[in-house]
């Protein structure tokens, strides 16, 4: 039942990337729901990313209450025309040339809307070594990249775009290149969606095996950000799961330790071959399996973030090609220097020191926690809820 004692009665998202069940969670859909909003979610990616749409390796659509999918441009800002006032806009899309005319059309609106600031480690890129298969970097600044620079340079009132009402800083090291914000926006501190799961998780009982070992799954060779974005692969299924299983044997073997896979939350392994050598695949329960477990093998993922709430022993994979292709902060060596472990290339021997890999250094883990998780001494609320108490605040 929609609740008509706030002026703000409906809450709509924009998003440019599948909509899915995992989507629906950490959103927060459920969250404006309970508050008395009617909520419906418009789904831009027929046209924004129209390489991820198209993409043969893709996930299904999830079909929740009131979910829009709008093919064209057009159709999409003939629908916000049609917002008035009493509507509030959860803006998960970037302020880009692509989306210009959807921001110039609820600015004229006079709509409200907050955009997400994560927190994200960045790489001083003066620092790295050019490698011509660092390419991937250098695609980007292809024609849509250098409009987009063009973009960012004029003032928002001469394209008649209001700045975000709001601005979620999930960390307090928030980034906001490619969101429309000035310093009249207000900052809500929240945190990052992975810590809205651990509020829900962290209490919860259950036996820690320090004998399992969670790898956390990037679905590299799949992941559909690359058919967005026009960049290559950095590696192919039949060079990168070799490497990785042959690593798996080698703990297991070694330490009698048993690894399971936290499937990217985008995967879709059940319509491909047994890439993991018959380890147990588990798509959507990452913290939990983070939180029972005794260790985490990642790349450079940003769900380190449970095994920092967790306080689990981190050890960082990578190969030289996951190197080469790097496009996005941060890099297997950044995550090393913070949390002061060595990088384990698999594409060498070996050498691993079972004590040093099981240290967890907590005043690291705190520092990264407030950096890039949530900042010291904010709410211990859902994330979204925060939000929702502001905007039930709007007069």
């Amino acid at each position: 039942m929609i609740n008509k004692s706030f002026p703000i009665s409906k809450i709509v998202y924009f998003v440019e990337a599948y909509f899915n069940e995992s989507d629906y969670r950490r959103f927060g859909v459920k969250t404006f729901k309970d508050n008395g909003f009617d909520v419906e979610v418009w789904d831009f990616t027929p046209f924004i990313a129209s390489g991820e749409y198209k993409s043969t390796v893709k996930p299904p659509v999830f079909n929740c209450d009131n979910w829009r999918l709008f093919q064209t441009k057009k159709e999409a800002i003939t629908a916000v025309a049609r917002l008035d006032d009493t509507c509030f806009v959860v803006s998960l899309i970037h302020y880009a040339f692509y989306s210009l005319s959807i921001h110039r059309m609820f600015s004229k609106q006079n709509i409200k809307y907050s955009v997400d600031a994560m927190a994200l480690p960045r790489v001083d890129r003066s620092k790295v070594v050019f490698s011509e298969s660092i390419s991937n970097k250098f695609k980007q600044l292809n024609l849509s990249g250098l409009i987009n620079s063009i973009l960012y340079l004029i003032p928002y009132q001469m394209l008649n775009v209001k700045p975000a009402d709001y601005i979620l800083a999930r960390g307090e090291k928030y980034g906001t290149p490619g969101l429309a914000v000035t310093a009249t926006s207000n900052v809500v501190w929240a945190h990052s969606y992975d810590y809205d799961t651990y509020l829900t998780e962290a209490d919860k009982l259950g036996p820690v095996d320090i004998n399992t070992g969670v790898f956390i799954d990037e679905y590299l060779p799949f992941h559909p950000d690359y058919a967005y974005s026009g960049l290559s692969t950095p590696v192919t299924p039949d060079e990168y799961y070799p490497k990785l299983c042959r690593f798996f044997d080698y703990l297991e073997s070694k330490n009698r330790f048993k690894i399971f896979i936290a499937a990217h939350p985008r995967s879709r392994y059940e319509d491909l071959p047994d890439y993991f050598g018959g380890r147990p695949v588990i798509r959507g329960k990452t913290s939990e399996l983070v939180r029972t477990s005794g260790f985490v093998i990642l790349h450079t993922s940003t769900a380190v973030n449970f095994a920092v709430l967790y306080e689990k022993p981190i050890i960082i994979v990578t190969t030289d090609k996951y190197n080469e292709g790097w496009a996005e902060d941060p890099t297997p060596d950044w995550m090393a220097g913070f949390f002061g472990k060595k990088v384990h290339n698999l594409d060498y021997h070996f050498e691993f020191n079972l004590q040093k890999e099981l240290y967890v250094d907590v005043k690291k883990y705190r520092a990264y926690r407030n950096d890039y998780i949530k900042k010291d001494g904010t709410e211990e609320l859902q994330s979204w809820q925060i939000l929702a108490n502001r905007i039930k605040n709007i007069k």
